[in-house]
């Protein structure tokens, strides 16, 4: 290695912080074998101080003598055997390169449309990793400061949006997670802590205090994927579990957060940038210690070249790629490389007892240019090879009607070739088995393929509503499709509903879907997303409750006509006033306005200006009892008896939604399970019939009207 050092420790593990980080944010089921981000928290505790065990024979081989890598020391003691070790080292790299760039490769491929060149973006990737290696660690270490700075905005962004959706009632106890699976997913996080073996390289060339930096670095990595897990599972609840990509989709999935993608995207492309030009750097300088340094520099280009090949070649072969992922493997390998070498040199070291001061080593040329980066971010996201938008269906509303045969669409498109007025509509149909099968055969008529990104709304006639996971599940697994997009239930087919709406009311696609706004049409009806799908879909005790659409023919328009919940399959429709007190019930309901007439005709207008509202559920011998904490605040200020009268109309409709719901139908609409789960988590693991249970509660309601 150099005589003098050419980074700072903190230009180091500010460059390992982004590399951890990012392949934290990568996790998936299909590698880690863990299905829910919550049970990462215990593992990645428990990972926290093992981790930090792991680091003591390198932290200790640095403080006897940190002019000498594990490369340098391998060969003092082994002679020239000790070069088959460093040539170990950096085969070691090399498949963390691949192990990298796959696993990148496959995120691409997940989230990217049909037309964006991905092998393309992988190689274009990878040349920009080895020119920065060639820059030196430190040009690529000047990046990993600046992709910090945009990690920490992304991160008080993040928190911004999710701090008010908090709910406790999101966190399973941690002694759900078995024993079994919190020892598999620790040996999945430490199986992917190579950086405490590159640590072992580069210390030599690092200036500052390497303990202190690879401590703290250490506990913020491990403190950020804590917070992620609590702030992500806290505020989304369980639609990120299963996903492929979790904390991906969990973004992508929230409306508020999937403005924030392309930050995301950015980031994470960074990311895997410093830390793919990290390893190919180590490479050199193994190649280097056992050959010479042209050779070393050769070999840059050879790795990244073999490794990008490699990603490629693999990508389709599910036997290589679960050798790839095979945490056992990938531990064994690390603990060996990280832990076991350094321990026996240190041990070796403390016998021959030759520890000696450490020096300041040369410094590196600082030439990094950051328009290599740039332009590789550009080139990235730009869409290359994308379909163009003329030649595209622009969906902005589908209705969906199943009968016994088959899925029949209405799905209202952009008029792009319309000249007579701006944003003009029309209408498509197509027919198929399913859902995706009527979208394959509409894009085959139309000779265009469809772009779902700005579509609004999907309106379900109640047979294709009772059948939601066959109906919805083309859309679930569709990356192009906003998930925040509402989803809606028509009395009559959709194809009517919206045909009638478009063709002889004149509507908007915009007009039909404010039709699922509760807040814009004084809370007679409830506003149900797709996220709000995708999480109740995954949880098996929860309800679904759409907005119902109805025609009104004396008033030639749609209304929003109260709600229907759906439970396994039976579907159960409720009034308008039994959907507002379920509203109520469930704390959604500011802004709601109504009115009661006295015994003299008199009527009073009311609105509500706060509601707060609590569920304290109980158990006493096997029985449910719920109770339901309720505090409104009206707009102004009542007599008495005009307050008796608007408390008796706001607690009728409470009790008519909630009776409704809960003891005629079973369904769950209130998160009632996770209340159970968190204060009687005995109780709840032994739930054999939950409909039972439901139908069978006592139901106390306390109402406070001020």
């Amino acid at each position: 290695m150099n005589d003098k050092g050419i980074v700072t420790s903190g230009q180091l593990f500010v460059l390992f912080f982004i590399s951890r980080i990012i392949i934290a944010v990568f996790c998936s089921p299909k590698i880690s074998g863990v299905n829910t981000l919550w049970d990462y928290f215990l593992p990645v505790i428990i990972s926290l101080f093992l981790s930090m065990l792991m680091l003591v024979p390198v932290l200790v081989m640095y403080r006897q003598n940190r002019q000498m890598s594990v490369s340098e020391y391998s060969y003092k003691y082994f002679g020239k055997t000790g070069n088959i070790i460093t040539i170990l080292y950096a085969l070691y790299f090399f498949v963390g390169c691949i192990y990298s760039l796959s696993v990148y490769y496959g995120f691409l491929k997940f989230i990217s449309p049909d037309g964006i060149q991905i092998p393309l973006i992988l190689i274009l990737l990878v040349i920009a990793c080895i020119y920065a290696s060639f820059k030196g660690l430190e040009a690529v270490s000047r990046l990993s400061g600046i992709v910090l700075v945009i990690v920490i905005i992304s991160a008080f962004i993040l928190i911004s949006f999710l701090s008010p959706e908090l709910s406790n009632r999101n966190y399973f106890p941690l002694y759900y997670t078995t024993p079994t699976s919190t020892t598999d997913t620790v040996i999945f996080i430490l199986s992917r802590m190579c950086n405490i073996a590159v640590l072992a390289m580069l210390y030599p060339v690092t200036k500052g205090n390497i303990t202190k930096g690879a401590i703290i670095c250490n506990i913020f990595v491990f403190l950020v994927f804590i917070s992620m897990i609590l702030f992500l599972t806290g505020s989304l609840g369980e639609y990120s579990d299963g996903q492929f990509f979790p904390v991906y989709q969990s973004i992508d999935g929230s409306g508020k957060l999937q403005r924030f993608n392309p930050m995301f995207l950015g980031v994470s492309a960074a990311g895997i940038f410093c830390e793919v030009s990290m390893l190919l750097y180590v490479i050199s300088q193994c190649v280097k210690n056992v050959s010479s340094e042209k050779t070393g520099r050769k070999f840059t280009i050879i790795g990244g070249i073999l490794s990008a090949a490699i990603s490629l070649c693999i990508s389709g072969s599910d036997t290589i790629l679960n050798l790839l992922f095979n945490k056992y493997l990938c531990f064994t390998i690390t603990l060996i490389f990280a832990f076991v070498i350094p321990l026996l040199i240190v041990i070796i070291n403390s016998f021959k007892n030759r520890n000696r001061k450490s020096h300041k080593f040369k410094k590196a040329f600082r030439v990094f240019s950051l328009i290599i980066a740039v332009s590789m971010s550009a080139v990235m996201f730009s869409g290359c090879g994308a379909i163009q938008l003329n030649q595209r269906i622009i969906v902005q509303g589908i209705g969906i009607d199943k009968n016994e045969n088959n899925y029949k669409l209405t799905v209202i498109i952009l008029d792009t070739e319309s000249e007579e007025q701006e944003n003009a509509v029309r209408l498509l149909y197509s027919e198929g088995d399913t859902v995706s099968e009527a979208i394959t055969s509409l894009e085959v008529q139309q000779g265009r393929k469809v772009l779902l990104n700005q579509c609004l709304f999907i309106m379900m006639n109640e047979i294709a509503a009772k059948n939601t996971a066959e109906t919805l599940s083309y859309f679930t697994d569709n990356n192009d499709i906003i998930k925040s997009l509402n989803l809606m239930v028509s009395e009559s087919a959709a194809e009517q509903t919206i045909t009638t709406a478009i063709n002889d009311m004149n509507y908007k696609s915009e007009d039909i879907n404010l039709l699922s706004d509760s807040s814009a049409i004084n809370q007679t009806t409830v506003q149900f997303s797709l996220f709000d799908y995708i999480s109740s879909e995954k949880n098996p005790y929860s309800a679904m409750i759409f907005p119902y659409i109805v025609i009104n023919n004396s008033l030639s328009a749609l209304q929003a006509d109260g709600s229907c919940v759906i439970n396994k399959n039976k579907l159960s429709i409720l009034n308008s006033d039994e959907t507002t007190g379920t509203l109520i019930a469930k704390n959604e309901a500011q802004n709601y306005t109504s009115s009661v007439t006295d015994l003299n005709g008199t009527k009073t207008v009311y609105k509500i200006k706060k509601t707060s509202s609590e569920i304290f559920p109980q158990i006493k011998n096997g029985n449910l009892t719920l109770n339901f904490n309720i505090k409104i605040s009206l707009s102004e200020n009542y007599s008495s008896e005009k307050k008796k009268l608007i408390y008796e109309d706001l607690y009728k409709k409470i009790q008519s939604g909630i009776s409704k719901t809960i003891t005629e139908n079973a369904c769950d609409i209130f998160s009632i399970n996770k209340y159970i789960r968190l204060e009687f988590p005995e109780f709840y693991s032994n739930i054999n019939n939950w409909t039972d249970i439901l139908k069978n509660a006592e139901i106390k309601i306390n109402l406070e009207l001020n």
